[in-house]
């Protein structure tokens, strides 16, 4: 499964799940007496409602187990369990700015998963997003943390493409409220081991987007958000 398939699946259990949430929530705030006088069939009107919502509940919660199995047999096989070594980046905000979260990254064979969950974005903006080559954050505009991590010596290109940085990844896309969670899997970063291992790098969020063609970045504008890489959390 591709790691898209396995957001949307995640994002149609959730929305399944906030469903049949508020349902039941309407079902309990009914005053208990007339809960239990309708399954009494005390009350004539009130029963059918109830009966209705119960209903309604089953209805959905079949949609939330499939979704919720199809998702988890989905993402095991992405991530199986004792696949490899993992490694995170806690993203800090750069001097006047608010973009921080979470970047992941989890071995898999001979390709590395990056998950990020990232909050404090522009919104409904693109942003580069890229593993740089030095684990230093401390400058106010994580200048300390270098360029991209290209230990192929290869020119700056599209993520999609062999001609590029090992760093290179794709924009984030967030949404109206400045936030975004993305996957993306890469067979140039490593983790824990050899020329590409992204322990002791860092990760950088940029105010624009890489156009993927100038060099030597991409033309992606200032550090919003800078993080170390470090192993096994």
């Amino acid at each position: 499964m591709r790691p898209a398939d396995c957001l949307k699946y995640e994002r149609q259990s959730n929305h399944a799940v906030a469903q049949a949430r508020d349902i039941a929530a309407a079902v309990l705030a009914r005053p208990p007496s007339t809960i239990l006088s309708s399954f009494a069939a005390i009350d004539n009107e009130a029963a059918p409602n109830l009966q209705g919502d119960i209903e309604m509940i089953l209805r959905t919660a079949f949609p939330v187990a499939a979704a919720a199995l199809l998702l988890a047999s989905g993402c095991a096989q992405m991530q199986p369990a004792g696949a490899g070594a993992s490694a995170t980046a806690q993203m800090s905000p750069t001097a006047g700015n608010k973009v921080s979260g979470t970047v992941r990254f989890e071995q898999s064979g001979d390709k590395v998963m990056v998950t990020a969950t990232i909050t404090g974005l522009k919104p409904n903006a693109e942003h580069g997003f890229h593993v740089h080559e030095k684990g230093d954050c401390s400058a106010p505009d994580a200048t300390s943390a270098g360029g991209h991590f290209n230990p192929g010596g290869k020119a700056h290109g599209h993520h999609g493409k062999a001609e590029r940085h090992a760093g290179d990844m794709p924009n984030l896309r967030a949404d109206a409220a400045g936030a975004t969670r993305v996957m993306w899997e890469t067979d140039l970063l490593s983790v824990g081991s050899g020329a590409a291992n992204v322990i002791g790098r860092s990760v950088v969020i940029h105010r624009d987007p890489d156009d993927y063609a100038s060099q030597p970045a991409g033309n992606s504008g200032p550090r919003l958000a800078c993080g170390v890489i470090v192993a096994g959390k």
